[in-house]
């Protein structure tokens, strides 16, 4: 087996704007006047909808991507049902110019602080940690973040940045992680780097040529 890829796990502490760079900022507050561009967030009701502009980004910004594979229709029917369960409007996020929707960001609750406190039971009162939930997640993971290439220059991903230290001032949300970024990912990982993030996982890929294959390593 050799090495494939790396893929880095980093922490934010998204409750804190003061470990921002400043240049975010800047970037994230030109985004509208300058390139007519401005965020949204997400419809529960029209999540299906949703989820052909997530994959219209998806397919776009991360095509040359090592090991990328495109959503087919049937991949985001099953997508959208289990975002449906973990839906919180605040941390779903679309930008657009138009109705072209140039950027996007999907941010999940972690659901496993209250699972850990329900004890994976519903009964006698894990449905009450449940219904508290708001009141004990404090962490987030930002599950896709992605600019298509001909909009990256605009500082959008700057302002989808922003954007979640703001939901997090309005919110208990106090840590986000973000991850799996491939260690050839420049931009992502400077991005990190620039809102003070700190490298907390390594995964590794191996790969190895198996014998009479016609495709090359298989991973």
């Amino acid at each position: 087996m050799a090495k494939a890829m790396d893929l880095f796990m980093w922490e934010l502490e998204i409750s804190d704007r003061e470990k921002m760079r400043p240049i975010l900022f800047e970037l994230a507050a030109a985004v509208e006047p300058k390139h007519g561009i401005r965020l949204r967030k997400m419809s529960f009701r029209r999540l299906r909808k949703e989820m052909d502009r997530f994959a219209d980004v998806y397919n776009s910004a991360w095509r040359e991507n090592w090991d990328f594979k495109p959503y087919s229709k049937a991949d985001l029917d099953m997508l959208c049902q289990e975002l449906r369960l973990v839906f919180d409007r605040p941390w779903f996020m679309i930008a657009e110019r138009g109705d072209e929707t140039v950027a996007v960001a999907i941010t999940i609750p972690d659901i496993n602080q209250v699972l850990r406190k329900m004890n994976g039971r519903i009964l006698p009162f894990g449905w009450w940690h449940y219904l508290r939930r708001k009141k004990i997640v404090d962490r987030v993971r930002v599950g896709f973040l992605g600019v298509k290439p001909e909009y990256q220059h605009t500082g959008v991903a700057a302002a989808l940045y922003v954007e979640h230290f703001e939901e997090s001032a309005r919110s208990q949300i106090k840590w986000g992680e973000m991850g799996w970024i491939l260690e050839t990912n420049r931009a992502m990982n400077r991005g990190m780097e620039a809102m003070n993030g700190r490298l907390i996982k390594r995964y590794r890929v191996y790969e190895r040529e198996l014998p009479g294959a016609a495709h090359g390593p298989q991973a």
